[in-house]
């Protein structure tokens, strides 16, 4: 009995130290992105040009950067700064003026419009920040028979390499 009880304390004791000894480790998912892009433009009042009986401007920004495909399947994000560092979204109506802006391959086109419709000058000076969005198209793999709605199958057609790394 005694040879009994002290086989189970001995198996306790080491159980006991391994499992106590366990080293914990969080782990970290490390997942590839497309990046970002921006781009800052200075855009002079000469770069206006006013349509409409002259209610409203626009101004044209070269991008080679958008290219057809990009233009399609990318994002395009501009945002216009009249003050140093601050930054507004367009589209967006501020003191009068509706501001927007297309897209095209090769060019983004600013547009301002006076609200309500009056003739108006030509703005001044702005900065102009465009951030371009790099995308994949994934209904293209609905097309190749690839299940959008399972991830795992979506995740072995774009190829997407998950990295793990042991932190301590």
């Amino acid at each position: 009995m005694k040879r009994i009880t002290l086989t189970i304390c001995s198996l306790l004791m080491i159980l006991g130290a391994t499992t106590s000894c366990q080293e914990h480790v969080t782990e970290v998912t490390e997942v590839y992105t497309t990046p970002a892009r921006t781009i800052i433009f200075d855009l002079n009042t000469s770069r206006w040009t006013a349509y409409d009986n002259n209610t409203a401007c626009n101004a044209a920004l070269d991008v080679p950067e958008l290219s057809s495909a990009f233009n399609d399947i990318g994002g395009v994000l501009v945002y216009i700064s009249r003050a140093s560092n601050v930054y507004e979204a367009l589209p967006m109506t501020y003191d009068g003026f509706a501001y927007s802006y297309s897209t095209s391959p090769g060019a983004i086109r600013i547009d301002v419009q006076t609200v309500p419709v009056r003739t108006m000058s030509k703005p001044g000076f702005m900065q102009v920040k465009v951030v371009l969005i790099d995308a994949e198209d994934i209904s293209l793999l609905k097309e190749k028979g690839v299940n959008l709605k399972d991830y795992k199958a979506v995740e072995k057609a774009l190829g997407t390499t998950v990295k793990y790394v042991q932190v301590d």
